[in-house]
């Protein structure tokens, strides 16, 4: 074993079969309708791992959650309409009318107690069976290691013992995930759920008059192999963001939620428990990176404020969303208008790696230049006997994996190929050791504050 110098304590070094996990957190931000998940899921489809294939697609509600849901929001929004009624009634001497209203609000109250609890149970229930899915799939992948680990001992035995063993439990996941797929599709078109505030233009404006503030909603994680090294990727949504009248909240809800785990690792790295420093850093809850979907043609004032906000605590790169709508020169000038608006702001997005990104523009031919013009597709169509993405209209294809098209793969090669996670993990620590530095400071000026008005007062005592 190794002596570890930051713990003073022996650990045992790690086997060539098992690189270090580490934590990879992407936040996406960005109005509904903007394709965030069909973007999400066309950045991890080229990944082998079938976790990351199939994570988001499990995380989107069952149609029978979704329908509930609808359901309570409807009832919540004629309790509403019924209680403006009956005040109104009450105020003009109707006071037969206001007792009716008042009947059909104890109804409406009755019926989304009853419609809660139902949603509670159904939530229960999925979770229920996403939890078995994870546990299998992480004892597939374990029992996998240990078959190679006894085909490296040249233990062939046990290997094949193992491989049948891995066999069984990944037809065991296999089942339950087409269980899974089932119970989100829609029975009457047979497409796919929509994802939790990603809807479409009917369910976003019903969501909209009915919606609060904006959620933070956090996927399940799951891993990708990069290289050498094992990434566990959590996603976490934004679902409502931009639809309250009061941007502030939305700022204020997203803000809180950065600052909260900010606070959480600062817990973790100053209590009294023995501790793993490696292991804090390469698996902290930051937000390492912050997607941040600007829609085509236009920027508004919401999506200055919001980075203007959260760019000295998160890494943010701007996207504008749905770039296929845009022509090539509209394309050009939405971008500098974009970076000068930025610059004129005092705005710092996330500047990779110039190195990095003119080895890119080589090889791909184009020129890149935030913020980056994305086309999102999970529609396969087979060319030439490859399955390749894009989006189909009367005039022509828009080929999300083709660089003269989208941005899509050159961000996806730099934030995940190139090792420019790495960079971005560096950067979100050095981001938290400025709020933490920033935050100390403040502690001290409020204790001394405390103290100089506390000696004033004991000398206005015995001065009297």
């Amino acid at each position: 074993p190794q002596r570890a110098p930051s713990q003073g304590r022996c650990v045992e070094p790690r086997t060539s079969r098992e690189p270090g996990r580490e934590s990879f957190n992407l936040m996406v931000v960005g109005e509904a309708g903007l394709g965030k998940t069909t973007l999400l899921e066309s950045f991890f489809k080229s990944f082998r791992d079938e976790d990351a294939t199939s994570a988001l697609f499990e995380r989107k509600e069952t149609q029978k959650v979704i329908e509930t849901r609808r359901l309570l929001e409807d009832a919540g929004t004629r309790r509403d309409i019924a209680e403006r009624a009956m005040k109104a009634a009450a105020e003009t001497g109707k006071y037969k009318e206001a007792k009716e209203c008042e009947d059909e609000i104890a109804r409406l109250s009755r019926e989304m107690a009853s419609l809660s609890e139902e949603l509670k149970v159904l939530r229960a229930a999925d979770e229920k069976r996403r939890v078995e899915l994870q546990t299998l799939r992480e004892n597939a992948r374990a029992t996998r290691m240990e078959m190679k680990r006894a085909a490296d001992a040249r233990d062939f035995a046990l290997a094949a013992e193992k491989q049948a063993e891995a066999a069984a439990l990944q037809l065991e996941c296999e089942t339950l995930q087409s269980a899974l797929r089932e119970m989100r599709r829609d029975p009457t078109t047979g497409a796919a759920a929509c994802a939790e505030g990603d809807e479409g233009d009917e369910g976003h404006s019903k969501k909209s008059l009915t919606s609060s503030t904006v959620r933070v909603s956090r996927f399940d994680p799951f891993c990708i192999t990069v290289g050498k090294h094992e990434l566990v990727v959590s996603l976490i949504d934004t679902p409502g963001y931009g639809e309250n009248l009061n941007t502030v909240d939305s700022f204020d809800v997203i803000t809180s939620h950065v600052e909260g785990l900010f606070e959480a690792q600062l817990v973790a790295e100053t209590s009294g428990a023995e501790r793993d420093y490696e292991r804090l850093r390469n698996e902290d809850p930051l937000v390492h990176v912050c997607l941040y979907f600007i829609a085509p043609h236009r920027l508004k004032h919401i999506d200055v404020e919001f980075m203007r906000r959260l760019h000295k605590k998160v890494n943010i790169v701007p996207i504008i969303a749905k770039s296929d709508t845009m022509t090539t020169k509209e394309k050009e000038e939405f971008k500098l208008q974009v970076r000068e608006t930025l610059a004129r702001e005092g705005i710092e997005p996330y500047a990779f790696d110039p190195i990095s990104l003119r080895a890119m523009e080589a090889q791909d031919r184009q020129e890149y230049k935030p913020p980056w013009a994305v086309i999102g597709s999970t529609d396969a169509h087979l060319d030439a006997g490859v399955s390749v993405y894009l989006r189909k209209y009367p005039w022509g294809n828009a080929l999300s994996s083709e660089p003269s098209h989208s941005d899509l793969p050159a961000l996806r090669n730099l934030v995940m190929w190139s090792g420019q996670w790495q960079e971005l993990k560096h950067a979100s620590r050095m981001k938290y050791e400025d709020w933490r530095v920033s935050r100390s400071l403040a502690t001290r000026s409020s204790f001394a504050a405390t103290a100089a008005a506390a000696t004033v007062a004991a000398t206005a005592r015995r001065g009297v």
